[in-house]
């Protein structure tokens, strides 16, 4: 196995702006997580995070995709389970709803609190990728008889 290169200074700075920012909000949802509080958390000076990121919002879009893109992986792997494609199905539901239940605050920030425009797009985008995984899985057992079409 290769291991991956070292980060940059900035690559780390934007991780660490990112980590902080996840952190926030899971412990208080997007209102929690001020530019202020977030270059507090990451150990940087508050103007910092506009080096990395042009705003706020842009930054919650980073810790958006971040973060969803860590679910959907888990809802993929899930999709791959054994057994039929029921078992599939509820592979990739209690996956979701595992998830989302470990952790109620980020879920909520992720699926439902209001946002500004720029992250509620990345919420759609996701919507569609979550709704995709699962139609991949419904079609498969259609196709297979297993499930009725309906």
């Amino acid at each position: 196995m290769t291991q991956a290169a070292p980060l940059s200074a900035a690559a780390r700075t934007r991780k660490r702006l990112v980590d902080a920012a996840t952190e926030l909000i899971t412990e208080g949802g997007y209102a929690a997580a001020s530019v202020a509080a977030v270059a507090e958390r990451a150990g940087v000076a508050g103007g910092t995070m506009y080096r990395h990121y042009p705003s706020k919002s842009a930054l919650f879009v980073e810790v958006f995709r971040t973060v969803c893109s860590r679910e959907l992986a888990a809802m993929e792997r899930a999709a791959l389970a054994e057994g039929d494609h029921a078992a599939r199905m509820d592979a990739v539901v209690a996956t979701f709803a595992n998830r989302a239940l470990r952790n109620p605050r980020l879920a909520w920030a992720l699926i439902a609190e209001p946002v500004d425009p720029l992250v509620d797009a990345e919420r759609l985008a996701f919507r569609r990728n979550y709704r995709d995984r699962i139609a991949l899985v419904i079609k498969d057992g259609v196709d297979s008889g297993e499930f009725r079409r309906q």
